[in-house]
């Protein structure tokens, strides 16, 4: 009895937990009930001989407190005036530009201010990237998303009572009225509309925030550092355990884990957590972890504005500072929450390229050897911070060289070129040495074969191996076009005014001096490359921020300059005026990145919700500690921070076969073949098929895999001894184990990725051999090759000319395997009339003969299939004479009710489908654990597994009392 009272309360809890609630009982307590109905046609005759109509608020003011009071009299204001006594000699005095007179001297004021212009414009930049990267700590969308929600309602009971009273005036009539009292509402009980908005704001910020108030990490990457950290806190590593007396990943790839080292981030937000926990006793590691973009960002401005002060002067400084302090590709990545590595890829390629410049004009050679020892060091440091550290590496090594052999060709000083030589050797043989003490050796030698690596990071299939690249699929690494790209960056206006800044750049600073042109090669090779490196994925666009922010600071900075001093000495106008004039024309260029800039901080929300967390929590405290979940790769993260247990695969391990196997465990319509594939990975990972390749090839493997995973131990190792494989007891530990307990994640978001799950589910491994081998090949040695895969000759002959046709990687990925999903991102709402059935997105069904169509343009189409419940179990109609590729699914939702969805054809009966869909009914592998719906309408169902089966799920979650 105390356990299933407490099942109830935690059910109540959850689901008061869940709900946004607005509470009207503020005006339901004024409601006045109508004891009489009006006659109609004396109030429209009313109507229209006074051409008004009223409305009855007595049930809403009723039920209404105001909260504030007027002042009682006037007489009492006038009384506190008069005791106000102003001295206008003594404030006169007191700003005065006299230095004799006492007071606020303004002369000293100005003198203090010019003397330190430098460090006030710095502040500006820094102010505006704490303003726009903190708004995430208190997220102001929840107060538009309450304000939204408090709004509607009140709209829509105010539209019910005018439909109630007139309910024969026509629609427009009826909203000119609901719009004319929603605003007299507005005005009447503001106090009150204010108090509701806020109380529903804080149901929304609730939701996206833990028990101590503190906001969830925005993305889903910062939860593996978030973890690895508190590994360290919790006993001095950042490994899940120790395995040779060395950190150890036991979480990760379960079971099989990792060794892991720490990395510049760990180290990072560690020791940040310790200095914050100095000053907060009570901080815990989720607050001053969300933290740390904020202040790295707020950093990297501080060597642009340097960088762009010195080639071009203050104004140059503070717009190349205040561009990196806003911009929408770095502000999106490094909000407060956002704890990721990306802040580190602006601020420390700034950091590089500022003591790299200003180690050519050291006054002494030493200096400048320190400097470019001090550059080589931050280039080690970068390359323990971030993988792509080689970037800028190659960006100032490319600058060093082309000025080396301009300083060669205009300089005839031999001692002079020797001392070039030196200093450019310097920081090659420093970023060596450090790159080398920080990471490795093969990481520093190998560093001019990584631009070749990255060009290849999209192709369909990776490398030498016929599995698929999930790098393909990866939405940040979504290539764009060169005018995506400038559009992305700031467009085609400021994109050419930066372009102009490099020319700029190379202009002679003073009539003595020789041209200076090193910041403009510097930025003209970050251009470039940043600039290409976007066309690869969306991602890179910010790293093309740094040197776009300083070279469109340069062109503003020296337009800014000739521009005043031309324009002065034509109308004769003071400069310090025209020069005011000038900058806030200059000024007006950054409303449009202001508004961007507000816009992308005001939607950053995080992804994490209270329904995951306590999802996962849930699996955290009844779980085995061995347990392991699987689920889509891209929360893998969350599942290892909160719930604590092994997943299958995450954002660092999506590459190579599991992407696979588990999207073919969800696409699959065969109940066995998912619990085949979940239970060899759950037993060894991919180790059952890493053991086979050392005997046969990689096509031949996964058929015998495949085969294996849909019987059990003794038929697989029949099937292994049929093969001809050594010592089967090998293979069947990885793919026949008794394995540990298992959960198994479908959520809503899935939908939307399905055609990427199912594109690797049924990714083919023959073509992919195909595509990697056979193209080139004359006819007859090409039809040969693919003969051997076990294909006809008629078959072959087919498969040789369609490869050769293929154009490009992207026609390649979807040869080798088609991209199925669903056609919608929810379910469609129905209609029941008698036994038939009309639904939102077209389909109409017969219940009583289970015929479907689906309403297209005015004409009804066929679809491949209908699946349907009917009362016994899920039953698949197939029908012929097909018009579209399209399956159909009916949704129970009560006894007599519906939703549907429309797929492709493989998903008609997909796992996913009848796990998500249709709530796991008659399945016997599945239990539900549990199912709730986050703040925004995702909905997270667990499931348990069960390894040997048992009564058929029947048991709908339906919204009447007969389930």
């Amino acid at each position: 009895v105390k356990e299933e009272t407490n099942k109830v309360s935690k059910e109540e809890a959850k689901e008061e937990s869940d709900e946004i609630t607005i509470d009207f009982s503020w005006i339901k307590k004024g409601l006045k009930k109508l004891t009489a109905e009006e006659d109609v046609e004396k109030k429209e005759e009313k109507k229209s001989n006074n051409d008004e109509v009223e409305i009855d608020f007595s049930w809403i003011k009723k039920g209404l407190k105001k909260l504030t009071e007027e002042d009682k009299t006037d007489d009492k204001k006038k009384e506190e005036e008069e005791d106000i006594q102003l001295d206008m000699k003594k404030i006169k005095g007191f700003f005065s530009l006299n230095k004799k007179k006492e007071g606020l001297n303004l002369g000293k004021i100005f003198a203090f201010l010019q003397k330190r212009q430098i460090l006030l414009l710095l502040l500006i930049p820094l102010f505006l990237s704490f303003h726009f990267r903190i708004q995430t700590a208190t997220l102001p969308l929840t107060e538009q998303l309450a304000t939204d929600a408090v709004y509607n309602s009140l709209r829509s009971q105010l539209s019910a009572q005018v439909s109630g009273q007139y309910p024969n005036l026509p629609d427009r009539q009826r909203q000119e009225i609901v719009a004319e009292s929603f605003q007299q509402l507005l005005e009447s009980e503001k106090g009150n509309i204010e108090q509701q908005i806020s109380a529903v704001t804080k149901q929304y910020r609730d939701k996206f925030q833990d028990d101590k108030g503190q906001t969830y990490l925005l993305a889903i990457d910062p939860y593996t550092y978030f973890r690895e950290i508190r590994n360290k806190l919790r006993h001095g590593h950042i490994g899940d355990t120790l395995k040779d007396g060395k950190p150890y990943n036991a979480l990760f790839l379960a079971p099989k884990g990792a060794p892991i080292k720490a990395g510049f981030h760990h180290y990072f937000g560690y020791y940040f957590h310790k200095v914050w926990s100095f000053f907060d006793r009570d901080a815990h590691l989720m607050k001053s972890f969300f933290y740390v973009p904020l202040f790295i960002s707020m950093l990297a401005v501080i060597p642009a504005f340097f960088i762009a002060l010195k080639f071009g002067g203050p104004v140059a400084g503070l717009f190349s500072s205040i561009m990196v302090a806003i911009h929408p590709a770095f502000l999106s990545r490094t909000p407060a929450g956002f704890s990721d590595t990306d802040a580190y890829n602006v601020f420390f390629p700034l950091l590089i390229a500022w003591i790299f410049l200003a180690a050519y004009d050291q006054p002494t050679f030493k200096r400048k050897l320190g400097l470019m020892s001090l550059a080589g060091f931050f280039i080690g440091l970068y390359s323990y911070a971030w993988t792509g550290w080689w970037a800028i590496f190659g960006f100032t090594l490319g600058t060093g060289a082309i000025y080396l052999a301009y300083f060669i060709f205009t300089t005839r000083n031999f001692k002079k070129i020797q001392n070039e030589i030196i200093t450019f050797g310097t920081f090659f043989l420093s970023s060596m040495i450090f790159v080398s003490l920080f990471t490795s050796v093969g990481n520093a030698i190998g560093v001019f074969l990584k631009p070749f690596g990255f060009m290849r990071i999209k192709h369909a299939v990776g490398g030498a191996s016929l599995w698929p690249n999930v790098y393909t699929t990866v939405a940040e690494l979504n290539p764009i076009s060169v005018s995506g790209a400038i559009s992305q960056i700031g467009g085609k206006f400021l994109f050419y005014l930066a372009v102009a800044g490099i020319f700029l750049s190379f202009l002679k600073k003073k009539k003595d001096t020789k041209f200076d042109i090193r910041l403009g090669v510097l930025l003209a090779l970050w251009f470039v490359a940043t600039l290409y490196a976007s066309t690869k994925g969306v991602r890179f666009v910010m790293l093309l921020v740094p040197a776009f922010s300083i070279a469109l600071g340069i062109a503003i900075g020296v337009l800014y300059t000739k521009i005043s001093h031309y324009l002065s000495a034509m109308i004769h106008i003071d400069k310090r005026i025209v020069k005011c004039v000038i900058l806030i024309l200059f000024l007006l260029l950054l409303i449009k990145p202001m508004q961007s800039a507000s816009n992308t901080a005001l939607h950053e929300i995080p992804s994490m919700t209270d329904a995951w967390w306590e999802s996962l929590t849930e699996i955290k405290e009844q779980s085995a500690p061995d347990a392991i979940i699987t689920s889509w790769w891209d929360f893998g993260h969350w599942f290892k921070a909160i719930a604590e247990r092994g997943v299958t695969f995450d954002g660092a391990s999506q590459t190579g076969h599991n992407a696979h196997f588990v999207g073919r465990s969800l696409l699959t319509s065969d109940e066995e073949e998912t619990v085949g594939i979940l239970r060899m990975l759950d037993c060894g990972q991919d180790l059952a098929f890493t053991s086979l390749i050392e005997q046969v090839d990689e096509v031949k493997a996964v058929d015998i895999i495949k085969e294996m995973q849909l019987v059990d131990r003794i038929r697989a190792k029949a099937i292994l001894e049929r093969e001809g494989v050594e010592d089967p007891e090998n293979i069947l530990q990885y793919t026949h184990c008794d394995p540990p307990e298992a959960y198994y994640i479908t959520s809503e978001d899935m939908t939307q990725k399905s055609g990427v799950w199912s594109h690797f589910g049924s990714w083919d491994l023959r073509k992919a051999w195909i595509w990697k081998n056979v193209r080139g090949k004359s006819l007859a040695v090409g039809t040969s090759m693919i003969e051997e895969l076990g294909y006809s000759p008629e078959e072959a002959k087919k498969l040789f000319n369609e490869v050769q046709g293929l154009q490009d990687e992207s026609a390649a990925n979807t040869w080798i395997a088609p991209w199925p999903s669903y056609g919608q991102t929810s379910p469609s709402g129905c209609s029941v009339n008698e036994e038939m059935v009309s639904c939102g997105n077209g389909l109409i069904v017969n219940t009583t003969t289970w015929d479907a169509y689906i309403s297209a343009q005015g004409t009804l189409q066929r679809p491949v299939s209908l699946t349907y419940f009917d009362d016994e179990d899920i039953v698949q109609k197939k029908f012929s004479n097909v018009t579209t590729q399209v399956a159909a699914i009916l949704i129970p939702t009560g006894s007599s009710s519906y939703n549907s969805m429309l797929a492709q054809p493989e998903h008609g009966m997909s796992i996913y489908t009848r796990l998500f869909y249709l709530d796991g009914h008659g399945l016997t592998h599945f239990e539900k654990f549990s199912d709730r719906r986050s703040v925004t309408g995702v909905r997270i169902i667990v499931w348990k597994v069960n390894w040997e089966g048992g009564s058929p799920r029947i048991a709908y979650n339906f919204t009447s009392a007969e389930t």
